[in-house]
């Protein structure tokens, strides 16, 4: 029988396997549409995260409510800037936002 913590590791397993996925496709795969899929999924995926942190933390503590959120900002001014300016540079600068914003919401929600 499942109790919460073990549907709770379930749950961090599936982020981070996704969250990985979404922040390495990026960049291995010389596919635009692929890249653009994996950008827009890791954002999706940190917003999720960015709700999350918010609904499961205390709110005495809004300095981490706050950097969950900031990582959510992050995510979606990624997927912005994806879509504002179309060269190499920026599109990759759009990629290292995205899988920074990943891996700093993952830590905000399940870590802190």
């Amino acid at each position: 029988m499942l109790n919460s913590l073990d549907l709770l590791i379930y749950l961090f397993i599936g982020f981070a396997a996704v969250g990985l996925i979404g922040a390495v496709l990026p960049f291995i795969t010389k596919n635009k549409i692929a890249q653009r899929a994996g950008l827009i999924g890791s954002a999706l995926l940190t917003t999720v995260l960015g709700f999350a942190n918010l609904e499961s933390t205390p709110l005495s503590y809004g300095s981490d409510i706050f950097a969950g959120f900031l990582f959510a900002v992050l995510a979606i001014a990624a997927v912005v800037l994806q879509f504002v300016k179309k060269d190499d540079k920026t599109f990759k600068i759009a990629r290292i936002l995205s899988a920074v914003s990943v891996l700093g919401g993952m830590y905000c929600t399940f870590m802190i």
